[in-house]
Formats: C-alpha cells, structure tokens, sequence
C-alpha cells in the first residue's frame, strides 16, 4: 500500500510499540482494530479479493479489457473504505477513475 498508493493502513510505528508495551494487568480481549474485510460475508459483498489470495487477478474481473489492471479494482476497494483515514494531502492527489 505504502508503495503503490502513498500510505499504510496501520502505521508501523504503532505495531511496533503495541508489540513493546508491557501487557497490562486488566487487558482489553482481541484486536485493537477491525478490518471490515476480513470478515469473508463483507469481502464477497463488497468483490474484495485481498493480496493474499494466491492468483488473485484470475478471480478479479473488471469492465475493461486491460488484464493489467484487474486487481486495481479490488485495492480500491480497501483504499474507499478507509478513505477517512487517510491523509487529506495524500487523498487529494487520487485518481480515481
């Protein structure tokens, strides 16, 4: 994400410093975050197929007849729902098309 469009949905700083901190004496149970898309009813609603899907771009199919970019459409998906978090000035410099 970081390379292809400019930002990271979990910064690295802040997993790093959750993998530090001591574990506390009363803890909160689970993630600290949710990811709507991993939850496989959503992904298949929304035609998210994630980079961990061995072959993905064979299963992602768009309108055009460009095969390049066929995954594009399921990383836009992920970068719309996080839309808000997302850094204005990097949001403002999207294309989206």
């Amino acid at each position: 994400m970081q390379t292809r469009y400019g930002f990271e949905i979990y910064e690295n700083n802040l997993i790093e410093k959750l993998s530090q901190a001591p574990w506390p004496r009363i803890a909160i149970q689970g993630t600290p975050w949710y990811n709507i898309l991993t939850n496989e009813r959503y992904a298949e609603q929304f035609g998210y197929v994630g980079p961990h899907v061995k072959d993905r771009d064979f299963y992602i199919k768009d309108i055009d007849d460009d095969e390049e970019n066929n995954c594009e459409q399921s990383d836009l998906v992920i970068i719309l729902l996080n839309l808000g978090s997302i850094p204005d000035d990097v949001a403002s410099k999207f294309e989206l098309e």
